[in-house]
């Protein structure tokens, strides 16, 4: 009767907890994006591609300062003292996330171990679908998050800032059943043909572990500059009573059809920042031809599920507006020239506030990833190929970020 309560709360308190006001998303009033677990993918595969194996670990070691920071907000919030005999609290709440349904095979976490068995990895399975099998564990970010999660919760039961790790020794991409975790204390992995999955070449890491904080993460949200909702979030919210996030079983998180990993904008920050600081302009690249893929792919499904007309103007604004669904900010067309195919295009309440409040002013512009999403937009629309730059950056303190296309 206990856990069953216990659950019965937990799945209350994850569908308060999120927020949508239109074009930006909340959890626990941190500001969040949502990422489809297919362009997750792409990303993971074109860094890896690019600059190696280390690209992997960063997506881990993110991944585990969100989960560890996740489970503290909880912990905090509710004055939680964690029960080695009853987890179901923070089980449950990892499927409001979107990673799968984790089950617990081994439980001790008081002496800082845990065997899990995600019996679903939405992260594994939209790898295979794009790339097929590889020879290597795909889920890293998802394997941070859980790592991050139990690590939290042995340090709040034990009262000892001992840290734990985790390493994925099956995974579906590779064709086990499915992606099973171990965590343990770190200095227990130093000798075993795991300890490399754990070794990194990262300094700019040390910039996070310093910066992101709870109480950073807590921040108060940047104020909204424009009034957040959009025609498409009107009509998204009439079609489906409020909810444009669908939760389906299996740990799940469906919008616009495609299963999603709902994931803090900082990390996203954290993630470009990081790779920028050591690889520099070829990051901008991978970034922007993912957000382009992105843009064509949630663009097709956008319009089939409300049945959008490519030759209808308010139409094609309301695929303009589409980011702000996935909590990108809130887009305006200034400039929508189909005859020259010349358009300018605003974003307010974008992630370079965030990026601002993070590390002040700039001179960057670091929007490559939405400038990506826009030119996928227009591709998808027109079947023409684009350019897209960013003009304009709100991390120099301007009000908005500006975007012009043009056909290439």
């Amino acid at each position: 009767m206990k856990k069953t309560l216990v659950k019965l709360i937990a799945r209350f308190i994850g569908h308060k907890c999120i927020t949508f006001d239109g074009s930006r998303i909340y959890y626990w009033k941190v500001p969040m994006m949502i990422i489809p677990m297919e362009i997750l993918v792409n990303l993971q595969h074109n860094l890896e591609k690019e600059f190696g194996s280390d690209t992997r670990k960063l997506f881990y070691y993110l991944g585990k300062i969100q989960g560890r920071n996740g489970s503290n907000i909880l912990i905090e919030r509710f004055r939680i003292i964690p029960d080695e005999s009853d987890l179901s609290f923070f089980m449950e709440q990892s499927e409001f996330v979107g990673i799968g349904k984790i089950n617990l095979e081994k439980n001790e976490v008081s002496k800082g171990y845990m065997l899990l068995d995600n019996i679903n990895s939405t992260n594994a399975k939209a790898y295979l679908d794009a790339y097929g099998k590889r020879n290597k564990p795909i889920c890293d970010y998802v394997r941070g998050l859980i790592s991050g999660a139990v690590e939290a919760i042995f340090q709040a039961a034990s009262k000892t800032d001992e840290t734990l790790d985790g390493v994925e020794i099956n995974c579906h991409a590779k064709g086990d059943l499915s992606c099973r975790i171990e965590v343990k204390r770190t200095n227990l992995w130093m000798d075993t043909e795991f300890k490399d999955e754990l070794s990194f070449n990262f300094s700019e890491l040390e910039e996070v572990k310093k910066k992101q904080t709870l109480s950073m993460l807590l921040r108060s949200a940047a104020k909204n500059i424009d009034k957040p909702e959009t025609q498409l979030s009107l009509s998204f919210k009439k079609k489906y009573k409020g909810n444009h996030i669908e939760y389906k079983e299996g740990g799940v998180v469906s919008l616009l059809g495609m299963d999603c990993l709902i994931t803090p904008v900082d990390m996203t920050i954290w993630l470009y920042r990081i790779l920028f600081k050591k690889y520099g302009d070829k990051v901008n690249d991978v970034f922007y031809e993912t957000g382009l893929t992105f843009g064509k792919k949630s663009t097709e499904y956008l319009f089939n599920e409300f049945d959008l007309k490519k030759n209808n103007i308010s139409n094609i604004k309301m695929a303009f507006e589409m980011p702000g669904l996935f909590g990108l900010g809130h887009v305006t067309v200034l400039k929508l020239d189909m005859n020259n195919h010349n358009y300018l295009i605003r974003v307010g309440n974008s992630s370079a506030i965030q990026y601002k409040e993070l590390f002040g002013l700039s001179k960057i512009k670091m929007d490559y990833f939405l400038a990506g999403i826009f030119s996928g937009i227009l591709e998808y629309i027109f079947d023409l190929k684009f350019d897209v730059k960013e003009d304009v950056c709100a991390v120099s303190g301007a009000k908005y970020c500006i975007f012009k296309g043009i056909k290439k």
